[in-house]
């Protein structure tokens, strides 16, 4: 039987201890530094999937979570153009088993970030077969300050998974005996790395590209599975998310704009890899409309890599390029910038630098191994304060970049979520003393005035957005809050039902417009209505004002139903408590 050329053959106990010891320091390297993120909350995304996600109380079923994109199963209930069932998975039992607690979320992210580091070492060590290379290679990803953001973001938890399984397909097809259970086994970590995320579609060429590259042999047999794990794969994501990719968010877009953004993108991820300082959260994106001098930079670069690099090198290289095809798609991705998309193809260029350094000499190459290692932790524990909450790193992000109006519209609505209201404001008019004209300010503006109930505030700061977008459902939202306090409930109801009927994805409407259907007695409509707004987005002010209808129509198991998943939602909400209580005793009687 002919032997894998990969396949790390046993040598004696000094080999095996010192592979052990490598890959042991290499774990650590991966969790000291981010053991401090355990003490860390939830941060932008981390609210909508996870504190304020009634979907993780209330169970939606595997058959909805397989066939929903990832956000209409969240507090923001809109339709997207990302489909990870695995994450809203993960997420779900992991608040089953220890409920908010953002602690719990975090060690996951760092228990994959030292498992992806550890299938870096082994998959280095197979290919290479050199135990100092894959321990160089291991060393540089998990110190990488690049992947502060991955590991310190609670909602980068897809980027950490898919990477894995991506590696352990790598790992199985780069398997060369006859027998079939290592096809099998790469097939079904591609089909499950694809489930965490989208962006797992780059194991298809990095496949291909080791076969061509590697090998040198043309196993189309093993392309054609991977071809129908895509096949099932998109029928799949077509079901739930209405399409490959159907959301253009940037539609005018010419193809050859695209084509430049996309490579000034590369050239900007490259630069991050080499030099990964002043690092954002929020990168703004420019589009670019011919040839530049990165444009022309990265050119050269691919064409240099493809003149000089041969074998393993050359695939190395192609790795980076190909890990970052699906992220520069800058019309379907909503941030086409990130620090988080440049997880995977780190594993190509740390592969790089490694090759790099070993050339130097074992002694040169030991000393600058150090040096980079210090440099990088020093980087990555300056850097992960940041991610400690919202508000450090809104207000981190707004000190590097004063100008930005999304920043600070960010800002604002951390402060107002904290309850500083006045903070808030005064952002928001610093916004609009610049850009009086500026839809999100004065929408934001009018959803805090709401909050404080300065209902003349929010009848004339809406009538300011009424004149550039008379159907701003968030506005119509607001302004049917001031209609129901004055007591205008037929009017408030048609602005309810108008800003939902406007952005079906605003769950609160749809509930508001059953509230008043119910305060002006129409119970039937009210039911129906509600229930609706509860398959939508099962919060427990929800579920209590549909427990109030069926009570009000004598429908009492119905209403103690409601009224007890309701405190299940929220054992907090005293409401519902008191009408669950009152609930018991009538249907005791």
């Amino acid at each position: 039987m002919d032997r894998d050329p990969h396949t790390v053959q046993p040598e004696n106990d000094n080999r095996s201890s010192r592979v052990w010891l490598f890959l042991i320091i290499a774990a650590a390297a991966a969790i000291i530094p981010y053991l401090m993120t355990l003490t860390f909350g939830f941060v932008y995304d981390d609210r909508l999937a996870i504190e304020e996600n009634a979907h993780l109380r209330v169970w939606p079923g595997l058959g909805r979570i397989f066939l929903s994109d990832v956000w209409s199963l969240s507090d923001l209930s809109t339709h997207s153009n990302y489909y990870r069932p695995m994450f809203v998975l993960a997420y779900a039992v992991v608040f089953r088993a220890v409920g908010n607690m953002p602690g719990a979320f975090h060690l996951l992210n760092v228990l994959f970030h030292s498992a992806v580091t550890g299938m870096v070492f082994f998959l280095t060590l197979r290919l290479w077969r050199k135990e100092f290379t894959a321990f160089l290679s291991a060393l540089l990803f998990a110190l990488h300050p690049v992947h502060v953001e991955p590991v310190a973001w609670v909602a980068a938890l897809s980027e950490l998974a898919f990477c894995f399984f991506v590696l352990t397909a790598v790992l199985f097809y780069s398997e060369n005996r006859q027998a079939r259970w290592p096809a099998v086994a790469a097939l079904s970590s591609f089909a499950m790395a694809l489930l965490w995320k989208e962006s797992a579609i780059a194991y298809a060429p990095i496949a291909v590209l080791y076969d061509i590259l590697v090998i040198r042999h043309w196993r189309w047999k093993r392309w054609l599975g991977i071809v129908a794990v895509i096949f099932a794969y998109v029928g799949f994501r077509a079901a739930a998310v209405g399409g490959l990719a159907p959301s253009v968010l940037y539609p005018d877009l010419s193809f050859s704009t695209q084509v430049f953004t996309a490579v000034t993108n590369v050239g900007f991820y490259l630069s991050k890899l080499l030099a990964p300082v002043h690092l954002s959260a929020f990168y703004e994106l420019k589009f670019v409309h011919g040839i530049t001098l990165t444009v022309a930079v990265v050119l050269a670069l691919v064409l240099l890599s493809i003149w000089k690099l041969r074998g393993r090198h050359a695939w190395a290289a192609g790795w980076i390029l190909v890990s970052l095809l699906p992220v520069l798609l800058v019309s379907r991705i909503a941030v086409p910038l990130a620090d988080r998309d440049l997880y995977l193809p780190s594993v190509g260029f740390v592969w790089l630098a490694a090759m790099g350094i070993e050339r130097l000499g074992r002694q040169t190459s030991v000393v600058l191994m150090a040096i980079l290692a210090i440099a990088y932790g020093a980087l990555t524990i300056q850097r992960l304060p940041v991610w400690r909450d919202d508000l450090p790193l809104f207000e981190s992000e707004l000190r590097e970049n004063p100008e930005s109006q999304s920043l600070r519209l960010l800002l604002a609505s951390e402060l107002a979520r904290r309850g500083s209201f006045d903070e808030a404001l005064l952002h928001l008019d610093e916004i609009l003393k610049r850009n009086p004209d500026s839809m999100e300010a004065l929408v934001s503006k009018a959803g805090i005035l709401s909050s404080i109930e300065d209902w003349p505030g929010v009848r004339a700061t809406c009538a300011a957005v009424f004149v550039k977008d008379p159907n701003s459902s968030h506005c119509l939202l607001n302004v049917g809050y001031a209609d129901e306090r004055e007591g205008r409930l037929a009017d408030a109801h048609a602005k309810f039902a108008r800003a939902f009927r406007n952005d079906p994805a605003l769950s609160q409407a749809l509930l508001q417009r059953g509230v008043m259907e119910a305060r002006m007695g129409d119970l039937s409509a009210a039911v129906k209505t509600m229930e609706s707004a509860v398959k939508r987005n099962p919060t427990a002010p929800a579920l209590n004002n549909l427990g109030s209808v069926y009570a009000n129509r004598g429908e009492i198991q119905k209403a103690v139903q409601a009224f007890q998943t309701a405190v299940r939602v929220d054992p907090s909400f005293e409401p519902a408590r008191r009408n669950l209580e009152k609930a018991l005793a009538d249907a005791a009687h």
